[in-house]
Parts: C-alpha cells; structure tokens; sequence
C-alpha cells in the first residue's frame, strides 16, 4: 500500500543550481506570481485618490524639490488619477507656480555641473529624459560660463591624470572618464598631458 501525502501539503526538499541558488519548481513560480498580482492590486486600489486628497499630497511633492513636468505627470498617475481630473490638477500646479519647466531646467543645469562635475552632452541626455525640450535644454546649457566648463575639465583631467599615473593606458583611461562624465570629445582630446 502506497501512502500519498495530501495535496495541500508542501514538503519538498530543496535542490540548488550549480552557483548554489535555491531552484524553484513551476507552481511555487505560479505562487509567487499570484501573490505578487494580488499585493499589486490592493496597492492599486489603495492608490486611488480623490482631488481634495491628492492635491496637498502633489503640492508637497513639488515643494519638497524642483520637479519637471514629466515627474509630476507620473506622481498623479501614480495617485490614481486620470483623464479630466488629472489633466485640472495638473494645470492647477502649475499655474500655482508648483513647478515650472524653465525653473526645472536652469536649476538642474547648475546642480549637476558645480556639484556632480557633469559635462554639457550628460547634461542634456539627463534633461531630455526628465522630458524637457530641445530649446529650453540649449537655453539652460547656455547659462555654464565657458570659463569655468574650461577650468572644471582641466581640474578633472589633472585628478584623473594622478589617479592613473604609472597605468600604461593611463591617458586613454583618463580620457575616457572625462567623456563618461559629458565632457565634450573635441574639448578633452585637446587637453594638455600633466606631469
């Protein structure tokens, strides 16, 4: 006589892959997916706002940092809202001056430059990402004084210089930083070696 366990029952004695990694079968996969989908429906549905409750919540999301017009789109599909309300509240930020896309632009320009060291085409590959346009992005770009770009590339080519001194590819690898950061190609390949 063959003794079954009952189908509700779980026991399994767990096999690992060859980099140690628990396998899992095809219906503790199924498990997974169903929780998953079940938790991302009550989120869903907890989600849903009414204007009076999303608007302190979105103007508090503006105040706390300057937001482009994109992140705020997202922040109130986020909250549950869509079509006619979503569009009035939109339009309620931003003529209330919650965030402005001009604003937006100039601020992150000057942040991402004097702080983060950022180059002018990383610069502008982040603000057409952030959904900002071609004329407000080269307005925003003009502002960086060609001086200190100039000064910030040659202190930043100097500190790479001494990082990879005595590395035989120390000036491609040098190089190369520098254009990861956005620093134009023509402007670091004129640079002068340091000793």
């Amino acid at each position: 006589m063959v003794h079954h366990q009952p189908s509700y029952h779980l026991s399994f004695k767990p096999s690992f892959d060859r980099k140690g990694r628990k396998e899992t079968t095809k219906r503790q996969n199924y498990q997974t997916f169903a929780l998953t989908a079940m938790f991302q429906k009550k989120r869903f549905a907890a989600n849903q706002h009414t204007l009076e409750d999303a608007l302190p919540k979105l103007e508090h999301f503006c105040a706390y940092q300057e937001r482009s017009p994109q992140e705020v789109r997202e922040k109130i599909n986020n909250l549950g809202l869509r079509g006619d309300a979503a569009d009035r509240l939109y339009a309620l930020l931003e003529t209330e001056g919650f965030f402005q896309e001009e604003r937006y632009a100039f601020g992150f320009v000057r942040g991402k430059f004097r702080n983060n060291k950022w180059g002018r085409n990383r610069i502008q590959q982040a603000l057409r990402l952030k959904g900002i346009g071609d004329e407000m992005v080269a307005q925003a770009l003009e502002t960086i004084d060609p001086e200190e770009y100039a000064q910030t590339l040659q202190k930043l080519w100097e500190k790479k210089s001494r990082e990879y001194e005595g590395d035989a590819q120390g000036k491609s690898k040098a190089m190369a930083s520098l254009i990861r950061a956005g620093f134009e190609p023509s402007l670091v390949f004129s640079l002068k070696v340091v000793n």
